[in-house]
């Protein structure tokens, strides 16, 4: 989709309440190569436009996503309707410019107190290339893995499949009757209109302009990042469950739960 260069005019009473007086710098010194790093807005209690997220034209998922979905429901009992659901957009594919991105997923209340993460390439045997355990969180709500940056990098225009499995303890074997969510990852070089857009832009017109272009990953860890930082910020997460909740991400059913602090690793068997 073809944007202009976002521009965002705040009134003066709004203006003088960013850090130091100037709304935002951008959050990558290197747009490809580094993970977002915060400059937080604070005291912001308005924005001028809703993030939004618009799927690339012609995206489709792999053939063995779920889109979120889980698979295997027959240990880790529940009392929950909400399943193990991975942040990622209705047709299962998230795109990112991270060479080591954050990955978002929903951990259900049930009796399962392991997981396992795993990112693999897509094609042939599909082999692990990196997977790690670890503890899950005490309650449910959203956590997060980051690749570790001491690995290699994914490489640009590369498709990868990641997915996230429970387990009942540390020692429980993986198999199809746990629950597991899988989806697929793409890292892409941001195009000249992204780059001019991510210029002097605030947090929230980065989030805006990465949307747009249908760069997920980056678009939820901005939102992200921003109401770690100011938990309290109710227009963050309006912000938050309105992007959720849209036609093209389709994840209405745990827009409004909280998130939570993840996770404790095991040492990993393979590596990127």
């Amino acid at each position: 989709m073809s944007i202009e260069k976002i521009r965002l005019h705040l009134p003066v009473s709004l203006a003088v309440l960013a850090v130091g007086g100037i709304l935002g710098s951008p959050i990558f010194a290197s747009v490809a190569n580094s993970a977002p790093l915060v400059k937080v807005e604070s005291n912001i209690d308005k924005f001028a436009y809703q993030v939004m997220f618009e799927s690339p034209p012609g995206q489709s998922a792999p053939g063995n996503s779920v889109a979120g979905g889980t698979r295997g429901v027959g240990l880790c009992d529940t009392e929950s309707n909400l399943g193990l659901t991975l942040l990622l957009p209705e047709n299962g594919v998230g795109r990112t410019v991270d060479s080591h991105p954050t990955f978002f997923f929903y951990v259900p209340d049930s009796e399962c107190s392991y997981a396992e993460f795993s990112l693999f390439e897509e094609g042939g045997d599909e082999e692990i290339i990196y997977e790690t355990r670890f503890a899950v969180p005490n309650a449910p709500g959203i956590a997060k893995v980051t690749i570790p940056e001491d690995l290699p990098a994914l490489e640009v225009g590369k498709n990868y499949s990641w997915a996230v499995s429970l387990a009942l303890d540390e020692s429980s074997k993986i198999d199809v009757r746990f629950p597991y969510a899988y989806g697929a990852i793409e890292r892409v070089e941001p195009d000249a209109e992204l780059r001019e857009n991510l210029e002097n832009a605030t947090e929230i017109e980065q989030a805006t302009a990465y949307g747009m272009k249908g760069v997920w990953h980056e678009t939820i860890a901005i939102l992200a990042e921003l109401i770690d930082a100011q938990p309290e910020n109710a227009e963050l997460k309006s912000q938050w469950e309105a992007l959720l909740e849209s036609e093209d991400v389709g994840l209405a059913t745990i827009a409004s739960e909280p998130f939570v602090e993840c996770c404790t690793f095991e040492d990993s068997e393979e590596e990127l």
